[in-house]
C-alpha cells in the first residue's frame, strides 16, 4: 500500500482560475431572520467532562459528544444518557477516539492511537481496518467504496496547499483510490502555529464545501477534485489571519466551526467570534515562565458565542445573520445544532436547538 500522504506530495497544485464570487456583508432580506427554539438537553447528571469538539447524530437519532481526551458519550434522541465507549486496548475498547461519522446504519470511528472502526447500530464493533493513520473527518458519499479524507501536505519552504483523496473502507484496510490537491492558493506557515489558515471539508448536495477556518472563503468543489466556485466575504468584523500566537489579554479571532448546505441550497456558516466575556474563558495562569495548559482549562463558554449567518450561493449575497449568546460546537443535521454551556454551579450540559430561516 503506498502512503497517502507519499502519493499526495507527488502531485501538482492545480493553477487554473476560478470563478469567484465576492459576497458583501449588509443582508439582502430586510424581513429574514433566523428563529431558534429548543429541542434537548444533554447533561448526564455531570458526567460530561469538557467542552465536546463535536456532536454527531447517528442513523437512529441518538446524540454522540466527541471530545479531544475523553471518551465519547451516547444519548438517546430525548436526551437520556446511554453510555460512554469502552476504555482500554480490547477488540470492543477505544483510546482517543477524536472523529465520529454517521454512515448508514453505522458509525465510522477514527481513534489517535488505534486507529479506524466501524461501530454496529448495537454499539459494538463491528471491523477494525487496517492502513492509514492520517486523520481527517470523512465525508462518505458512496459508503463504503468512496470516503473523501483531507490529508495535511507542506511543500518545502513557507507554504501549504490542501490535498484531498478518495479513499476506500470496503475491505481491511483503508485503500486510497485517488488523490487531487486543492487549487486555493498557498497558506502561509506561521513556524510556531503550522499553517494558520485551516482548511475543512463539508458535506454538499453535489459535492462539497472546502472551508477556511480563520479566513471567510468557502469553496464548492466536485468530488473529482474540481474547484466549481469560491466564495470570498467581504466582512469587516471578520479579522484576517496573521502570523503570530494571539496573547491571552486580546480576544479571540473569529473563526468559522462549520458549513452546512440545506434542502433548499442555501448555506449556514457557523462563526465562533468573541463573547463580551472572552476574558473569562481563557486559562487562569501562574507566574510568567512557560506553562501546559490543557482542553480543560478553557471555558469555551465564556470565551466564544456564535454568529450564524445564511448565504444564497446563488445570489452571492447573505440573507439573515444572528449572533446567538452561546458557543455552537456543530450543526448536528436536520437544521439543529449543539450549545455547549454550564449552569449556575459551573455543571457542564450540551443543548440541542433548532435554527430555521424565517421570511
Amino acid at each position: 500500500m503506498v502512503p497517502l500522504l507519499a502519493v499526495a506530495l507527488a502531485l501538482p497544485a492545480a493553477a487554473v482560475a476560478q470563478p469567484l464570487t465576492v459576497v458583501p456583508d449588509e443582508p439582502a432580506c430586510s424581513s429574514c431572520r433566523i428563529e431558534v427554539e429548543d429541542v434537548v438537553r444533554l447533561d448526564a447528571a455531570g458526567l460530561i467532562p469538557v467542552a465536546p469538539i463535536d456532536v454527531v447524530v447517528d442513523g437512529r437519532g441518538r446524540y454522540w459528544l466527541v471530545f479531544v481526551n475523553d471518551l465519547a458519550m451516547v444519548y438517546e434522541a430525548d436526551g437520556r444518557f446511554i453510555k460512554s465507549l469502552p476504555k482500554g486496548g480490547g477488540p470492543q475498547e477505544f483510546e482517543y477516539p477524536a472523529s465520529i461519522t454517521a454512515v448508514g446504519d453505522s458509525l465510522l470511528v477514527y481513534d489517535r492511537q488505534r486507529g479506524w472502526a466501524v461501530v454496529a447500530p448495537d454499539l459494538t464493533v463491528a471491523r477494525r481496518l487496517a492502513g492509514s493513520r492520517i486523520f481527517s473527518r470523512p465525508i462518505p458519499f458512496a459508503w463504503p467504496d468512496s470516503v473523501l479524507l483531507s490529508v495535511p501536505a507542506s511543500s518545502s519552504g513557507t507554504e501549504r496547499r490542501s490535498v484531498f483523496n478518495v479513499t476506500s473502507f470496503a475491505g481491511e484496510e483503508v485503500r486510497p483510490l485517488r488523490v487531487f490537491v486543492g487549487a486555493d492558493p498557498p497558506a502561509p506557515i506561521h513556524p510556531m502555529q503550522g499553517t494558520y489558515i485551516s482548511r475543512s471539508l463539508e458535506p454538499g448536495r453535489a459535492g462539497v464545501w472546502i472551508r477556511d477556518q480563520n479566513r471567510y472563503r468557502i469553496d464548492n468543489t466536485a468530488y473529482g477534485g474540481e474547484v466549481r466556485h469560491v466564495y470570498l466575504r467581504e466582512a469587516p468584523w471578520f479579522e484576517e489571519p496573521n502570523q503570530r500566537l494571539a496573547p491571552m489579554s486580546e480576544p479571540p479571532q473569529p473563526r468559522i466551526r462549520a458549513v452546512r448546505e440545506d434542502a433548499r441550497g442555501l448555506l449556514w456558516v457557523y462563526i465562533s467570534v468573541a463573547a463580551p466575556t472572552w476574558r473569562e474563558g481563557y486559562p487562569v495562569l501562574e507566574g510568567t515562565g512557560p506553562q501546559h495548559v490543557s482542553e480543560a482549562d478553557y471555558s469555551y463558554e465564556k470565551l466564544y458565542q456564535t454568529t450564524v449567518e445564511v448565504i444564497d450561493p446563488a445570489a452571492g449575497r447573505v440573507l439573515a445573520r444572528r449572533t446567538i449568546p452561546n458557543y455552537i460546537v456543530s450543526p448536528v443535521g436536520d437544521g439543529r445544532a449543539a450549545i455547549y454551556d454550564t449552569t449556575d454551579a459551573g455543571e457542564p450540559f450540551v443543548r440541542i436547538v433548532r435554527l430555521r430561516l424565517a421570511r
